[in-house]
Protein backbone atom coordinates (compact mmCIF):
# COMPACT_ATOMS: atom_id res chain seq x y z
CA UNK A 1 0.00 0.00 0.00
CA UNK A 2 1.49 3.24 -1.07
CA UNK A 3 0.83 6.25 1.19
CA UNK A 4 0.06 9.46 -0.47
CA UNK A 5 1.84 12.66 0.38
CA UNK A 6 -1.23 14.01 2.24
CA UNK A 7 -1.43 10.96 4.44
CA UNK A 8 2.25 11.18 5.32
CA UNK A 9 1.86 14.82 6.40
CA UNK A 10 -1.16 13.90 8.49
CA UNK A 11 0.81 11.17 10.24
CA UNK A 12 3.67 13.58 10.96
CA UNK A 13 1.34 16.19 12.43
CA UNK A 14 -0.41 13.55 14.53
CA UNK A 15 2.94 12.26 15.85
CA UNK A 16 4.08 15.78 16.79
CA UNK A 17 0.81 16.51 18.61
CA UNK A 18 1.10 13.21 20.42
CA UNK A 19 4.63 13.97 21.62
CA UNK A 20 3.67 17.49 22.75
CA UNK A 21 0.62 16.20 24.63
CA UNK A 22 2.64 13.50 26.37
CA UNK A 23 5.36 15.96 27.37
CA UNK A 24 2.83 18.52 28.62
CA UNK A 25 0.92 15.89 30.60
CA UNK A 26 4.13 14.54 32.07
CA UNK A 27 5.35 17.97 33.13
CA UNK A 28 2.01 19.24 34.38
CA UNK A 29 0.26 16.28 35.95
CA UNK A 30 3.01 13.84 36.75
CA UNK A 31 5.12 16.58 38.36
CA UNK A 32 8.39 16.28 36.52
CA UNK A 33 9.01 19.94 37.33
CA UNK A 34 8.68 19.30 41.06
CA UNK A 35 11.03 16.35 40.87
CA UNK A 36 13.66 18.07 38.79
CA UNK A 37 13.22 21.53 40.36
CA UNK A 38 12.74 23.20 37.03
CA UNK A 39 10.73 26.43 37.22
CA UNK A 40 10.46 26.52 41.03
CA UNK A 41 12.43 27.15 44.21
CA UNK A 42 12.22 25.70 47.71
CA UNK A 43 11.50 27.54 50.96
CA UNK A 44 11.37 25.95 54.43
CA UNK A 45 8.72 27.11 56.90
CA UNK A 46 9.06 26.10 60.57
CA UNK A 47 6.04 25.50 62.83
CA UNK A 48 5.52 24.35 66.40
CA UNK A 49 2.98 21.80 65.14
CA UNK A 50 2.12 20.48 61.71
CA UNK A 51 -1.51 21.58 62.07
CA UNK A 52 -2.75 18.80 59.77
CA UNK A 53 -0.76 19.90 56.72
CA UNK A 54 0.32 17.18 54.30
CA UNK A 55 2.48 16.75 51.20
CA UNK A 56 1.11 18.15 47.91
CA UNK A 57 -0.97 20.63 49.91
CA UNK A 58 -1.52 24.02 48.33
CA UNK A 59 0.69 27.04 49.03
CA UNK A 60 -0.98 30.42 48.54
CA UNK A 61 0.23 34.00 48.69
CA UNK A 62 -2.55 36.29 49.94
CA UNK A 63 -5.11 33.77 48.68
CA UNK A 64 -3.52 33.08 45.26
CA UNK A 65 -1.99 29.63 44.63
CA UNK A 66 1.78 29.93 44.12
CA UNK A 67 3.01 26.39 44.79
CA UNK A 68 2.62 23.19 46.77
CA UNK A 69 3.95 21.52 49.90
CA UNK A 70 6.94 19.38 48.97
CA UNK A 71 7.55 17.58 52.28
CA UNK A 72 6.76 17.62 56.02
CA UNK A 73 9.73 16.68 58.24
CA UNK A 74 9.64 15.99 61.99
CA UNK A 75 12.73 15.35 64.12
CA UNK A 76 11.75 12.30 66.19
CA UNK A 77 14.96 12.47 68.23
CA UNK A 78 14.30 16.02 69.44
CA UNK A 79 10.64 16.59 70.29
CA UNK A 80 11.29 20.28 71.01
CA UNK A 81 12.53 20.88 67.45
CA UNK A 82 10.09 22.66 65.13
CA UNK A 83 8.27 20.94 62.29
CA UNK A 84 9.97 21.79 58.98
CA UNK A 85 7.62 22.12 56.02
CA UNK A 86 9.31 22.46 52.63
CA UNK A 87 7.38 24.67 50.21
CA UNK A 88 7.99 24.50 46.47
CA UNK A 89 7.02 27.87 44.96
CA UNK A 90 6.77 28.63 41.27
CA UNK A 91 9.56 30.86 40.02
CA UNK A 92 7.08 33.27 38.46
CA UNK A 93 5.96 34.43 41.93
CA UNK A 94 7.96 37.00 43.91
CA UNK A 95 7.24 36.81 47.65
CA UNK A 96 8.77 39.13 50.31
CA UNK A 97 11.27 37.49 52.62
CA UNK A 98 9.61 38.93 55.74
CA UNK A 99 6.37 37.02 55.06
CA UNK A 100 4.72 34.87 57.73
CA UNK A 101 3.39 31.38 57.01
CA UNK A 102 -0.05 30.46 58.35
CA UNK A 103 -1.64 27.04 58.07
CA UNK A 104 -5.30 27.50 57.16
CA UNK A 105 -8.24 25.23 56.48
CA UNK A 106 -10.60 25.63 53.54
CA UNK A 107 -13.56 24.65 55.76
CA UNK A 108 -14.31 23.04 59.11
CA UNK A 109 -13.54 19.62 57.62
CA UNK A 110 -11.67 20.80 54.52
CA UNK A 111 -8.10 20.51 53.34
CA UNK A 112 -5.28 22.42 55.00
CA UNK A 113 -3.02 24.72 53.05
CA UNK A 114 -0.16 27.15 53.74
CA UNK A 115 -0.92 30.83 53.26
CA UNK A 116 2.00 33.28 53.00
CA UNK A 117 1.16 36.76 54.32
CA UNK A 118 3.67 39.66 54.03
CA UNK A 119 4.26 41.69 57.17
CA UNK A 120 4.90 44.85 55.12
CA UNK A 121 5.41 45.87 51.53
CA UNK A 122 8.82 45.92 49.90
CA UNK A 123 12.03 44.28 50.99
CA UNK A 124 14.03 41.46 49.41
CA UNK A 125 12.24 38.46 47.92
CA UNK A 126 12.45 34.82 48.96
CA UNK A 127 15.06 32.71 47.23
CA UNK A 128 15.85 29.03 47.12
CA UNK A 129 16.86 27.71 50.55
CA UNK A 130 15.40 30.54 52.67
CA UNK A 131 13.86 29.62 56.04
CA UNK A 132 10.76 31.20 57.61
CA UNK A 133 11.33 30.82 61.36
CA UNK A 134 8.60 29.55 63.67
CA UNK A 135 8.38 32.97 65.33
CA UNK A 136 5.44 34.64 63.62
CA UNK A 137 4.18 31.49 61.90
CA UNK A 138 0.82 30.16 63.04
CA UNK A 139 -0.75 26.72 62.96
CA UNK A 140 -4.46 26.11 63.64
CA UNK A 141 -5.76 24.32 66.68
CA UNK A 142 -6.31 20.66 65.82
CA UNK A 143 -9.92 19.80 65.04
CA UNK A 144 -9.80 17.05 67.66
CA UNK A 145 -9.00 19.57 70.41
CA UNK A 146 -11.75 21.89 69.20
CA UNK A 147 -14.32 19.09 69.26
CA UNK A 148 -13.21 17.95 72.72
CA UNK A 149 -13.46 21.47 74.15
CA UNK A 150 -16.85 21.93 72.49
CA UNK A 151 -18.12 18.69 74.01
CA UNK A 152 -16.82 19.71 77.44
CA UNK A 153 -18.56 23.07 77.10
CA UNK A 154 -21.83 21.44 76.06
CA UNK A 155 -21.57 19.00 78.98
CA UNK A 156 -21.46 21.91 81.45
CA UNK A 157 -24.80 23.27 80.21
CA UNK A 158 -27.77 22.06 82.23
CA UNK A 159 -30.66 20.87 80.02
CA UNK A 160 -33.18 22.51 82.36
CA UNK A 161 -31.37 25.86 82.21
CA UNK A 162 -31.04 25.58 78.44
CA UNK A 163 -34.75 24.90 78.11
CA UNK A 164 -35.51 27.91 80.30
CA UNK A 165 -33.19 30.08 78.20
CA UNK A 166 -34.83 28.95 74.97
CA UNK A 167 -38.28 29.67 76.38
CA UNK A 168 -37.22 33.14 77.54
CA UNK A 169 -35.67 33.92 74.15
CA UNK A 170 -38.83 32.73 72.43
CA UNK A 171 -40.98 34.94 74.65
CA UNK A 172 -38.66 37.90 74.20
CA UNK A 173 -38.34 37.66 70.42
CA UNK A 174 -41.87 36.56 69.70
CA UNK A 175 -43.85 38.78 67.32
CA UNK A 176 -40.70 40.80 66.54
CA UNK A 177 -39.96 39.52 63.04
CA UNK A 178 -40.46 42.88 61.32
CA UNK A 179 -38.25 44.73 63.78
CA UNK A 180 -35.53 42.08 63.52
CA UNK A 181 -35.64 42.39 59.73
CA UNK A 182 -35.19 46.16 59.97
CA UNK A 183 -32.33 45.62 62.43
CA UNK A 184 -30.58 43.25 60.01
CA UNK A 185 -31.03 45.71 57.14
CA UNK A 186 -29.58 48.50 59.28
CA UNK A 187 -26.64 46.27 60.27
CA UNK A 188 -25.88 45.77 56.58
CA UNK A 189 -25.48 49.52 56.22
CA UNK A 190 -23.28 49.52 59.33
CA UNK A 191 -21.05 46.84 57.80
CA UNK A 192 -20.71 48.88 54.61
CA UNK A 193 -19.58 51.93 56.60
CA UNK A 194 -17.16 49.74 58.58
CA UNK A 195 -15.75 48.38 55.32
CA UNK A 196 -15.13 51.94 54.12
CA UNK A 197 -13.17 52.70 57.33
CA UNK A 198 -11.40 49.35 57.44
CA UNK A 199 -8.06 51.01 58.24
CA UNK A 200 -9.01 52.35 61.71
CA UNK A 201 -10.82 49.07 62.45
CA UNK A 202 -7.69 47.08 61.62
CA UNK A 203 -5.53 49.34 63.80
CA UNK A 204 -8.06 48.94 66.63
CA UNK A 205 -7.79 45.17 66.39
CA UNK A 206 -3.98 45.34 66.30
CA UNK A 207 -3.89 47.69 69.30
CA UNK A 208 -6.17 45.32 71.23
CA UNK A 209 -3.38 42.70 71.38
CA UNK A 210 -1.54 44.30 74.37
CA UNK A 211 -4.86 44.58 76.21
CA UNK A 212 -5.68 40.93 75.61
CA UNK A 213 -2.14 39.93 76.60
CA UNK A 214 -2.53 41.81 79.88
CA UNK A 215 -5.87 40.08 80.39
CA UNK A 216 -4.17 36.70 80.07
CA UNK A 217 -1.53 37.72 82.61
CA UNK A 218 -4.13 38.76 85.20
CA UNK A 219 -6.43 35.82 84.49
CA UNK A 220 -5.91 34.47 88.02
CA UNK A 221 -6.82 37.83 89.56
CA UNK A 222 -9.90 38.07 87.34
CA UNK A 223 -10.97 34.59 88.40
CA UNK A 224 -10.58 35.54 92.06
CA UNK A 225 -12.53 38.76 91.48
CA UNK A 226 -15.37 36.84 89.83
CA UNK A 227 -15.45 34.38 92.74
CA UNK A 228 -15.58 37.26 95.23
CA UNK A 229 -18.32 38.86 93.15
CA UNK A 230 -20.30 35.63 93.37
CA UNK A 231 -20.09 35.66 97.19
CA UNK A 232 -21.04 39.34 97.18
CA UNK A 233 -24.13 38.68 95.08
CA UNK A 234 -25.05 35.76 97.36
CA UNK A 235 -24.88 38.12 100.33
CA UNK A 236 -27.05 40.61 98.45
CA UNK A 237 -29.60 37.87 97.87
CA UNK A 238 -29.63 37.07 101.60
CA UNK A 239 -30.06 40.77 102.43
CA UNK A 240 -32.78 41.30 99.84
CA UNK A 241 -35.44 42.11 102.45
CA UNK A 242 -33.28 44.70 104.20
CA UNK A 243 -32.31 46.29 100.88
CA UNK A 244 -35.94 46.53 99.84
CA UNK A 245 -36.78 48.17 103.16
CA UNK A 246 -33.89 50.60 102.74
CA UNK A 247 -34.94 51.50 99.21
CA UNK A 248 -38.53 51.94 100.36
CA UNK A 249 -37.63 54.27 103.25
CA UNK A 250 -34.93 56.21 101.42
CA UNK A 251 -37.34 58.53 99.51
CA UNK A 252 -39.15 59.59 102.70
CA UNK A 253 -35.84 60.16 104.51
CA UNK A 254 -34.56 62.19 101.58
CA UNK A 255 -37.75 64.27 101.64
CA UNK A 256 -37.27 64.95 105.36
CA UNK A 257 -33.64 65.98 104.84
CA UNK A 258 -34.68 68.24 101.97
CA UNK A 259 -37.44 69.81 104.09
CA UNK A 260 -35.01 70.37 106.98
CA UNK A 261 -32.50 72.05 104.69
CA UNK A 262 -35.27 74.19 103.24
CA UNK A 263 -36.31 75.32 106.73
CA UNK A 264 -32.70 76.11 107.67
CA UNK A 265 -32.04 78.07 104.50
CA UNK A 266 -33.24 81.48 105.86
CA UNK A 267 -31.49 81.21 109.27
CA UNK A 268 -28.37 79.15 108.56
CA UNK A 269 -26.40 81.94 106.81
CA UNK A 270 -27.15 84.33 109.70
CA UNK A 271 -26.08 81.71 112.25
CA UNK A 272 -22.82 81.08 110.42
CA UNK A 273 -22.13 84.82 110.22
CA UNK A 274 -22.73 85.18 113.98
CA UNK A 275 -20.46 82.21 114.66
CA UNK A 276 -17.76 83.98 112.69
CA UNK A 277 -17.98 86.93 115.07
CA UNK A 278 -17.88 84.59 118.07
CA UNK A 279 -14.85 82.86 116.59
CA UNK A 280 -13.03 86.16 116.21
CA UNK A 281 -13.66 86.97 119.90
CA UNK A 282 -12.47 83.51 120.98
CA UNK A 283 -9.36 83.87 118.84
CA UNK A 284 -8.40 87.04 120.71
CA UNK A 285 -8.87 85.32 124.10
CA UNK A 286 -7.05 82.09 123.26
CA UNK A 287 -4.42 82.49 126.07
CA UNK A 288 -7.13 83.05 128.70
CA UNK A 289 -9.17 80.12 127.43
CA UNK A 290 -6.07 77.93 127.51
CA UNK A 291 -5.47 78.97 131.13
CA UNK A 292 -9.07 78.19 132.13
CA UNK A 293 -8.96 74.79 130.45
CA UNK A 294 -5.71 74.03 132.28
CA UNK A 295 -6.86 75.09 135.77
CA UNK A 296 -10.49 73.95 135.67
CA UNK A 297 -9.88 70.15 135.74
CA UNK A 298 -7.56 70.43 138.75
CA UNK A 299 -9.98 72.79 140.51
CA UNK A 300 -12.93 70.48 139.85
CA UNK A 301 -11.01 67.41 141.01
CA UNK A 302 -9.93 69.12 144.23
CA UNK A 303 -13.46 70.33 144.93
CA UNK A 304 -14.99 66.90 144.43
CA UNK A 305 -12.32 65.12 146.47
CA UNK A 306 -12.92 67.50 149.37
CA UNK A 307 -16.35 65.95 149.86
CA UNK A 308 -16.00 62.67 151.77
CA UNK A 309 -17.81 59.82 150.02
CA UNK A 310 -18.73 61.83 146.95
CA UNK A 311 -16.92 59.49 144.59
CA UNK A 312 -18.73 56.47 146.00
CA UNK A 313 -22.07 58.22 146.38
CA UNK A 314 -22.68 56.69 149.82
CA UNK A 315 -24.65 59.64 151.18
CA UNK A 316 -26.69 62.33 149.39
CA UNK A 317 -25.34 64.81 151.98
CA UNK A 318 -21.68 63.87 152.25
CA UNK A 319 -19.72 65.68 155.02
CA UNK A 320 -17.00 68.06 153.99
CA UNK A 321 -13.42 66.90 154.46
CA UNK A 322 -11.43 70.09 154.03
CA UNK A 323 -7.66 69.71 154.26
CA UNK A 324 -5.87 73.01 154.81
CA UNK A 325 -2.48 71.54 154.00
CA UNK A 326 -0.83 72.77 157.25
CA UNK A 327 0.83 69.48 158.09
CA UNK A 328 4.05 70.58 156.42
CA UNK A 329 4.48 73.62 158.72
CA UNK A 330 7.36 73.51 161.22
CA UNK A 331 6.36 71.98 164.56
CA UNK A 332 5.43 74.48 167.32
CA UNK A 333 5.11 74.05 171.03
CA UNK A 334 1.48 73.89 172.20
CA UNK A 335 2.15 76.43 174.93
CA UNK A 336 3.51 79.05 172.50
CA UNK A 337 0.58 81.43 172.11
CA UNK A 338 2.48 84.21 170.30
CA UNK A 339 1.68 85.14 166.72
CA UNK A 340 3.68 83.11 164.22
CA UNK A 341 5.75 84.70 161.49
CA UNK A 342 4.18 84.87 158.04
CA UNK A 343 5.86 82.60 155.46
CA UNK A 344 6.67 84.75 152.43
CA UNK A 345 8.76 82.37 150.29
CA UNK A 346 5.90 79.93 149.55
CA UNK A 347 3.57 81.02 146.77
CA UNK A 348 1.47 79.37 144.07
CA UNK A 349 3.73 78.38 141.20
CA UNK A 350 0.94 78.69 138.62
CA UNK A 351 0.04 82.19 139.84
CA UNK A 352 3.71 83.19 139.86
CA UNK A 353 4.06 81.94 136.23
CA UNK A 354 0.94 83.79 135.23
CA UNK A 355 2.17 87.05 136.77
CA UNK A 356 5.59 86.67 135.15
CA UNK A 357 4.20 85.85 131.70
CA UNK A 358 1.70 88.70 131.98
CA UNK A 359 4.36 91.18 133.01
CA UNK A 360 6.70 90.23 130.18
CA UNK A 361 4.02 90.03 127.53
CA UNK A 362 4.23 92.75 124.92
CA UNK A 363 1.17 94.99 124.75
CA UNK A 364 -1.13 94.25 121.86
CA UNK A 365 -3.85 96.22 120.26
CA UNK A 366 -7.39 94.90 120.11
CA UNK A 367 -10.09 96.19 117.88
CA UNK A 368 -13.54 96.33 119.46
CA UNK A 369 -16.53 96.56 117.17
CA UNK A 370 -18.78 99.42 118.29
CA UNK A 371 -21.24 99.59 115.45
CA UNK A 372 -21.43 98.28 111.90
CA UNK A 373 -18.89 100.09 109.80
CA UNK A 374 -17.01 101.77 112.73
CA UNK A 375 -14.28 100.60 115.14
CA UNK A 376 -11.82 102.00 117.62
CA UNK A 377 -8.56 100.64 119.04
CA UNK A 378 -7.99 99.95 122.68
CA UNK A 379 -4.68 98.76 124.18
CA UNK A 380 -4.57 95.53 126.11
CA UNK A 381 -3.55 96.00 129.74
CA UNK A 382 -0.17 94.55 130.64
Amino acid sequence: MKLTRLVRWQLVVFAVLTVVSVVYGTVTYVGIGRVTGIGSYRVVAEFDTAGGIYETGLVTYRGVTVGRVDSVDVDLADLSAPVRITLRIDSDNTIPRNSAAHIRSQSAVGEQYVDLIPRDNGGPALTDGDVLSAKGNEAPTPTKDVLERTMNLVATISPQNLETTVDEVSDGLGQTGDRLARLIDASQRLLELAQIDIGPTTRLIDDAEPLLTTGNRVAADLTSAVANLASFTDQLALSDEHLRTLLTQTPSAADQVSATLTELTPTLPTLLADLQSVGQVLRVNVPNLRHILTVYPAFTSGTLNSVDGYALGQSPQAPLDIKLGNTLNPPRAPRDMAAADVVTHRTCGLCRWFRTSTATRAPTTRRWRVAPGTSRARPTPA
